[in-house]
């Protein structure tokens, strides 16, 4: 395997790891119940938290990990993309499958104090490519470039995996065989969600998820920047043996879940024990706290990529 093939696999795993631990302190919602559909697919029942997760947990013991995977990946697809951007600003571009063809039918229903509705998720289903331009000498070689999809909220469709060729996926997990993919510039959503956050801030109206997401960005980016730093940076990181990089690896992700618990402990304290009038100047506050020196140079990295 050339070596930008062997780095893009292991940015695509990293990437799916990322996201994994992303997913557990974004998820809001309590998976009340499941069952198998006799159509073959599956229904999900879920309720909003009341109190923090450590004393009501999100799943129940027993839940199997695909069904949880399957309630935390749920239309989750976009933001996780937006929230991950500052540490993949790579050689990658942002695809939408217009018509995604599901493994396996998921219905989701939300549970409120006076009804239980379905869940409407997007139409599309927005991933990441990620490609190999260079060959291990520098130059383009006598084979095509390696083209990578990442898709870390797979599950939502039961698909078996989530990292596999561009011509497999769209071949595979497009109604239409690829005719209905389109792609964008990397950064285009986090853009978006930048944009979105800055115009909700000067209105005074920014809801709690604007402001999850955004905390999830800036303690990822500072989490994952401070680790890979302590190694040398990515080139360092992607030069490291097999199994250094594994252990590069756990490292990163160890140091981003102990970092986004207690993010997740923040917020609920602020969530459920603040009163409402002093909620908005509270998050604000726990958003400057996150600004640290990672999120700032990924910050730097995007602006640099998207305005080049």
């Amino acid at each position: 395997m050339e070596k930008n093939e062997r780095d893009i696999m292991r940015i695509a795993g990293l990437y799916h790891g990322i996201v994994l631990e992303q997913l557990e302190a974004l998820a809001w919602d309590r998976l009340m119940f499941y069952e198998d559909l006799k159509d073959g697919g599956l229904r999900l029942v879920i309720k909003a938290i009341n109190i923090p997760v450590a004393e009501q947990p999100l799943f129940f013991e027993d839940t199997p990990m695909r069904v949880r995977l399957a309630a935390l990946s749920f239309d989750h697809c976009v933001k996780v993309i937006a929230t991950a951007s500052g540490i993949l600003a790579l050689l990658t571009k942002e695809v939408h499958i217009g018509d995604p063809l599901p493994a396996r039918r998921l219905e989701v229903w939300r549970q409120d104090e006076d009804e239980t509705c379905r869940v409407t998720g997007a139409q599309s289903h927005t991933i990441l490519k990620i490609t190999s331009t260079l060959s291990s000498n520098g130059h383009t070689g006598a084979h095509s470039p390696l083209e990578l999809i990442a898709d870390p909220t797979h599950q939502q469709y039961w698909f078996e995996s989530g990292i596999e060729t561009y011509s497999l996926y769209k071949q595979h997990k497009s109604r239409s065989n690829g005719q209905d993919v389109t792609e964008e510039k990397f950064g285009t959503l986090y853009k978006d969600f930048r944009g979105h956050f800055r115009i909700m801030m000067k209105r005074v109206e920014t809801t709690f998820g604007l402001i999850l997401g955004q905390a999830l960005l800036r303690t990822t980016n500072n989490a994952v920047y401070a680790e890979m730093k302590e190694i040398g940076g990515r080139d360092a990181l992607l030069e490291l043996d097999d199994k250094l990089f594994s252990v590069a690896q756990e490292g990163i992700l160890k140091a981003l879940r102990k970092a986004l618990q207690e993010l997740r402990v923040a917020m609920e304290r602020v969530h459920f024990w603040v009163e409402y009038e002093h909620e908005h100047e509270e998050y604000l506050s726990l958003l400057e706290q996150a600004t640290g020196e990672g999120h700032r140079a990924c910050d730097m990295a995007l602006e640099n990529l998207l305005y080049a």
